[in-house]
């Protein structure tokens, strides 16, 4: 681009190159636009600026010069442009900003310097710019910040720090910034964040730390900000603990619960009754039914009955979520971090935890047994250690190790309730904030035991079909350990169904995959507590006995 393309527009103030395709521009060409106020030179392949390239054109007040293909080395300013109030050079390849690099603007109020690959700053890069007012410093490579970096600045009232790799912020760097209105550092490495470095920003209106994990002891800390009106968190759980009394906080909802309601939706609340009512019916009906049905194999009563009265703890958690939900309707906020902070909260989670896992080693010692009656004592003729003694003292030992499971981790972080109180579900799934206080643990119980559970249970019967398979064609199996198989087959079949997602949704957020906030409520209100609900049918009334049985009795009534 040359000087002759401009010579017939002497009174040209704004002009846009903006997508032509521009690769050069000639150090003379603006010499014939004195008056030249705008310049959009934006979304070219300019790979240098020549030296005295605005030596001529002193009425310059907003420059962009974004999403092209310059580097530090190849910009250069010779001389003051006291006019120049905008400047963009965001999109380009910058690495490093120095003093001498920019230091031609002395009255700049914006400097877009965003998606460029600035890995260093020096400490004095913009202290010739005492009328910043908008600096935009997101998507670069910044990995930490010169203390005095801002003290030149003090008329600075927006700052974009976001999209950065910052791990952390010394509490000097924003002293200066009184004025400060916007701060934006969401999506940076900032792993223990305080809100105590921001508090010279008083005048804070508007406050961004998306993906930012706080540790603040102070409840109360926002509290000293009152011109902050909307704040960002990385999850809910952050409003319900500091942004109680701002106007807006965001998210408004982690797919479960929402700003107002433990329950945000009325689907999950009908899924939480319904589930919670069939549950505790249904394994009621169980454990009657296995008391007064005494012609049924006594080994696997025992084993059946336990497994009804940990399908019911589900029942039992899930009925109180649905009665918290119903006190706390509409008002959620305000009670949430009471809530989640709860002993009652600690002890459902407990309970919730205690009823899976009990169920889980349950239906693998079942699973076992099955095997070897089936498989290794295909004529009913089970080894002697399968005696009712034996399995009950079997059963003690898997509640013993599944309230262990479930009570260590609140004893262990019992200065913390946060382990249980990630959120309002109470439930250690550890899905919002996957590397929150205790996430080894919960990594351990639902990729550890749950999934130590899951193939031992689907081995065990692979190689069970197999085995029927096999004794069909030899020898005649007595139908009821045919019947009794395919049953638990079912049962089995239903676990997996419901497992499974659970531990594949655990592994995605582990691998720091993003996981839609209605996939986690599902999970945590459906898939995970309705294989209590549906065991009940699987095991007991698909029994033609006890169908008879209970239909008499109901007649009867």
């Amino acid at each position: 681009m040359t000087d002759s393309l401009l010579r017939k527009f002497p009174n040209l103030k704004f002009l846009s190159l903006e997508r032509n395709h521009v690769c050069y521009i000639s150090s003379d060409v603006f010499k014939n636009v004195k008056n030249l106020v705008e310049l959009n030179v934006s979304y070219n392949k300019l790979k240098r600026l020549p030296i005295d390239l605005f030596l001529l054109s002193s009425n310059l007040s907003a420059l962009d010069f974004s999403y092209n293909d310059l580097k530090t080395h190849t910009i250069y300013f010779t001389m003051s442009h006291s006019g120049v109030q905008c400047l963009d050079f965001s999109g380009n390849e910058i690495d490093y900003i120095s003093h001498e690099l920019l230091n031609y603007f002395p009255n700049l109020k914006y400097l877009n310097l965003e998606k460029n690959k600035i890995s260093n700053i020096s400490s004095g890069a913009f202290k010739s710019f005492a009328e910043l007012v908008d600096l935009n410093l997101s998507g670069n490579k910044l990995r930490d910040l010169p203390d005095n970096l801002f003290n030149y600045n003090l008329r600075l009232q927006i700052l974009n720090l976001s999209f950065n790799k910052l791990k952390y912020l010394r509490e000097e760097l924003f002293s200066p910034l009184t004025h400060l209105t916007t701060l934006i550092l969401g999506f940076n490495l900032i792993q223990s964040f305080k809100f105590k470095i921001l508090n010279s920003a008083l005048n804070l209106r508007i406050l961004d730390l998306d993906d930012i994990t706080i540790e603040d002891d102070e409840e109360n800390a926002l509290n000293r900000f009152q011109e902050l009106s909307i704040i960002i968190f990385k999850t809910l759980r952050y409003c319900q603990i500091y942004g109680i009394n701002i106007r807006t906080c965001r998210p408004e909802t982690n797919g479960v619960s929402s700003l107002s309601d433990l329950l945000s939706k009325p689907l999950l609340r009908v899924a939480v009754w319904g589930i919670s009512v069939v549950t505790l019916v249904g394994n009621t009906l169980v454990l009657w039914g296995r008391f007064i049905y005494k012609d049924e194999n006594r080994v696997l009563s025992i084993v059946i009955r336990n497994l009804a009265v940990a399908d019911m703890l589900m029942g039992v958690y899930l009925l109180a979520i649905g009665l918290e939900d119903f006190n706390l309707r509409d008002m959620y906020n305000k009670e949430a971090n009471k809530w989640i902070s709860s002993w009652q909260c600690t002890f459902l989670g407990m309970i919730a935890m205690i009823s899976c896992e009990v169920s889980v080693l349950i239906l693998s010692f079942m699973s076992i047994e099955r095997f070897i009656v089936i498989v290794i004592a295909p004529f009913n003729e089970a080894p002697s250690y399968f005696t009712c003694r034996s399995v009950t003292t079997s059963m003690i030992i898997i509640w013993i190790i599944g309230i262990l499971l479930s009570v260590i981790p609140g004893i262990y972080w019992r200065e913390s309730t946060r382990f249980y109180g990630l959120n309002g579900m109470c439930f250690p799934l550890h899905i919002d904030e996957a590397f929150m206080i205790g996430w080894q643990y919960s990594a351990f119980i639902f990729l550890g035991v749950n999934l130590l559970g899951l193939i031992i249970i689907g081995s065990v019967y692979l190689g069970m079909f197999i085995s029927i398979r096999r004794i069909r064609r030899n020898t005649p199996l007595i139908h009821a350990d045919s019947e009794i198989a395919l049953r638990l087959f079912f049962i089995v079949l239903t676990d997996v169904l419901c497992s499974a997602p659970v531990i594949v949704l655990k592994i995605f957020t582990l691998l720091n995959v993003l996981v839609a906030p209605d996939v986690h409520a599902w999970v945590v209100v459906f898939v995970l507590p309705v294989n209590s609900a549906i065991n009940p049918i699987l095991y007991t009334f698909t029994v033609p006995k006890f169908r008879e049985r209970l239909f008499k009795c109901c007649l009867r009534n």
